[in-house]
């Protein structure tokens, strides 16, 4: 017994002390077939030229607090992983989730919470999305290295040559397009390299792979008036006094991405066309305790059909100052309870980010919300 608890220390001195290459490889061998072969001497049994003495003479001594020997979480066993990933945090267990495959498939689920999903377009009052205390950019931040650094206007990562100023601090950083978020509605938000994919999808005929698949599902191919298009439809059902379908197309015009929106309103309370009737109340009584329903950054649906304020722009056409887009109708059917309008914005070419920059969500405007999520290809974009 003395003998044999001799030699178990001498192995576990072996092992702490050897090198992690050549010489330790060959000392796991034979201790592989020495377990099998317990009546063999140790020397024996060790690789040609190895014994355990000559082992311990050519391996440097060191005290166990100068070697740090990595513990490779993929040699753990798969249940002790199982045991550790529920005592980590949200983020760490989200890191441990991109470390490599074979975690991916064991944690990735993790990758589904919605505070680590994209924002998209809001309904209630929030502070700026772009803020490093939110636990998506606390995620991102983590994220970063060479390679990859995040955006405050794309809310993603890219590589660091989309940035001007790459030196800047997160929260400010910007790529150098400046671009920013456009919500199309409020299921199908943009960032400008989906833009230009989607301009690269309509010209080809077919989705740009690198299109992120929430948008690839989210469009269809269509034609209309003889031109290919995109083609959305979607409702807004969440808004307790107004139910909103919404069909959307995007053309490729003249080097100009064009969104081409019909909404078709059933309201609770009648519209009335004609200018000066219908009181203030109607908008209090609709919009109080409601999330707006926006056409633009700028222009709240409710808002533009019963503030008196846009009235005067009645009956045909009008376009918001900020962005340009323009309206056409509305159309009133079954004594003002169905609405009918279009809704027309010039998102700019490959090279004009003005247009795009206007009709981006403000960082820091009046509408700071909390945002719908959306989770697919949401952390990267090259």
């Amino acid at each position: 017994m003395p003998a044999m608890k001799q030699n178990n220390n001498t192995h576990s001195r072996i092992r702490r002390l050897l090198p992690h290459f050549g010489v330790r490889a060959k000392y796991a061998t034979w201790r592989r077939q020495r377990t099998g072969q317990s009546g063999a001497s140790t020397d024996s049994l060790a690789p040609s030229g190895l014994s355990t003495e000559k082992i311990e003479e050519q391996t440097p001594v060191h005290s166990l607090s100068e070697i740090h020997h990595p513990i490779l979480l993929l040699d753990l066993p798969f249940d002790i992983l199982v045991a550790i990933f529920p005592l980590l945090s949200l983020l760490s267990q989200a890191c441990l989730a991109l470390t490599c495959k074979r975690l991916y498939t064991l944690c990735g689920h993790i990758l589904k919470d919605n505070s680590l999903a994209w924002p998209r377009m809001g309904r209630t009052y929030e502070p700026p999305l772009s803020q490093p205390e939110l636990l998506r950019n606390q995620f991102l931040l983590r994220l970063e290295n060479d390679r990859w650094l995040y955006c405050s206007g794309c809310l993603k990562l890219h590589p660091p040559r989309r940035f001007g100023f790459p030196s800047d601090s997160p929260e400010h950083r910007q790529c150098r397009y400046h671009s920013g978020v456009v919500d199309l509605c409020p299921c199908l938000s943009l960032t400008f390299f989906d833009r230009l994919r989607l301009e690269e999808s309509l010209r080809e005929g077919a989705f740009d792979t690198s299109l992120p698949l929430t948008i690839r599902r989210a469009f269809e191919f269509s034609v209309s008036s003889g031109k290919r298009c995109l083609m959305h439809r979607c409702s807004i059902t969440y808004h307790a006094h107004a139910l909103v379908y919404m069909t959307m197309m995007v053309f490729l015009d003249v080097q100009r991405l064009e969104v081409q929106k019909t909404y078709r309103l059933h309201l609770s309370r009648p519209w009335r066309a004609r200018v000066g009737v219908g009181p203030r109340s109607d908008l209090i009584f609709l919009s109080k305790g409601m999330e707006p329903i926006l056409l633009c950054p700028h222009f709240d649906l409710i808002n533009f059909l019963y503030n008196p304020r846009y009235r005067a722009l009645e009956p045909n056409n009008c376009a918001c100052s900020s962005c340009n887009a323009y309206i056409a109708g509305p159309e009133s059917k079954n004594g003002g309870r169905y609405i009918i309008f279009h809704w027309r914005q010039n998102l700019g070419g490959p090279t004009d980010t003005a247009h795009w920059s206007s009709s981006s969500r403000s960082k820091y405007g009046t509408y700071r919300r909390s945002w719908y999520l959306e989770h697919g290809d949401i952390y990267f974009d090259a």
